[in-house]
């Protein structure tokens, strides 16, 4: 019982925290043959250029 209950308070806040966007203060730059894609939120406060590769945006809410 008691490890049961330490799993529930250790393990379950982690499971319920998730990441909602990815956030650019520096640089991103997509060499060359090389695909990204994002399945959430970009949030870009820095440099986003230049890009040779190929970058696709999912969204289930959004098409």
């Amino acid at each position: 019982m008691k490890y049961k209950f330490l799993f529930i308070y250790l393990f379950v806040p982690a499971m319920l925290l998730a990441q909602e966007a990815v956030h650019n203060y520096g640089t991103i730059q997509v060499h060359g043959d090389t695909y990204v894609g994002f399945h959430m939120d970009l949030v870009n406060d820095g440099s986003f250029d230049q890009n040779t590769g190929v970058v696709g945006f999912y969204s289930d809410d959004a098409p």
